[in-house]
């Protein structure tokens, strides 16, 4: 571990993305550490539908209670704007309507800490 400077306490995080097809590298470098490409975007990505809401908070879960996953050390957005759309909107999950639910996703990453 002293070759790369790292500690036994130090844990890495792993990103997970979702509706991104690809990265355009162009005019970047791959020794870049902070310029990694500008993302691709699926068009056909919803995360308004019904099975998305639900299977995205199923995946929280899921990498949460992996044998690998450190215990309480996962941290998920989605997880966080789930609890804020039940406990403090009162909504119900998943949102039927996808104008519903887009409105919702924006009142919570426009008004709190989290998003």
């Amino acid at each position: 571990m002293d070759e790369f400077g790292a500690t036994k306490d130090e844990k890495p995080y792993v990103h997970f993305f979702f509706g991104v097809m690809d990265i355009n590298k162009e005019g970047t470098s791959m020794w870049d550490p902070v310029n990694y490409g500008e993302a691709i975007l699926d068009p056909e990505f919803n995360m308004a539908r019904i099975e998305n809401q639900k299977y995205l908070l199923d995946f929280c879960d899921d990498m949460a209670n992996l044998d690998f996953s450190v215990p309480n050390s996962a941290k998920c957005w989605y997880k966080d704007f789930h609890n804020w759309l039940i406990n403090v909107k009162k909504a119900s999950f998943p949102v039927a309507s996808e104008d519903d639910f887009i409105a919702y996703l924006t009142e919570w990453s426009q008004n709190t800490l989290a998003g």
